[in-house]
């Protein structure tokens, strides 16, 4: 039997190198509402929903998120998404080479997954039926409800599948599933303790490259 069976993509950070983009898009953002003081740090969310972060950075405030400001900082990360994003090298190689199922499963919402997909040239590759978001589920990352929903409607149990991701957030998420995790470490804004850091989130192991996930994959039976 092949395993395995199914393989879920993260998409930031994994799929697209937009965690940059995403970051840069939030300080954009709280810049215009001018409550924060320039260059506020936001890095340390990364994994995490815009919903949450816009939640927290406002409750440390005292504040309720003002009205519009969710579908702004979509509208702002969308137009950054058409200009400058990128996919990580070597993933829509691996992507064609694939001989199972496969899905991404992203913590963000529906329509900015949707737009990410689309600016990177990637949505041929994952219908509809194989995208899910944190629009999809009560309790997103670290969670484990999005890989859970994503393995259900992929018919695919748990134990049989494989989950890529780059974050703590992801990596938890995942083994809090049952599924076996494979870190990557192969995006842009990652530091030198990435890899590190998603080891002790239960990674099986780290790969550096999309080259280095094939190669993974063809040991993955003495991992598992």
């Amino acid at each position: 039997m092949t395993f395995p069976e199914l393989i879920v993509f993260d998409c930031d950070g994994v799929l697209v190198d937009s965690e940059s983009l995403s970051e840069k898009a939030i300080q954009q953002l709280l810049a215009e509402t001018g409550a924060f003081p320039q260059g506020v740090r936001t890095d340390h969310f990364v994994g995490r929903t815009d919903r949450e972060i816009l939640e927290t950075l406002f409750g440390e405030l005292g504040r309720e998120v003002p009205e519009g400001l969710h579908e702004r900082l979509l509208e702002i990360t969308r137009d950054l998404f058409d200009q400058e994003l990128t996919t990580l090298d070597g993933v829509e190689d691996f992507i064609r080479q694939c001989d199972t199922k496969i899905c991404v499963a992203s913590n963000s919402n529906r329509e900015r997954l949707n737009a990410a997909l689309k600016a990177a040239g990637l949505d041929r590759f994952f219908p509809s039926e194989a995208r899910f978001s944190s629009s999809d589920v009560e309790r997103p990352k670290p969670a484990p409800d999005l890989h859970l929903l994503a393995c259900r409607v992929m018919e695919c149990e748990p134990d049989r599948a494989l989950v890529i991701e780059d974050s703590k957030t992801g990596a938890t998420a995942a083994g809090a599933a049952g599924i076996s995790v494979l870190g990557l470490v192969a995006a842009s804004h990652l530091g030198p303790d990435a890899s590190a850091n998603l080891r002790d989130a239960g990674c099986f192991a780290v790969a550096k490259s999309w080259k280095e996930v094939s190669e993974l994959l063809q040991e993955f039976e003495s991992f598992a």
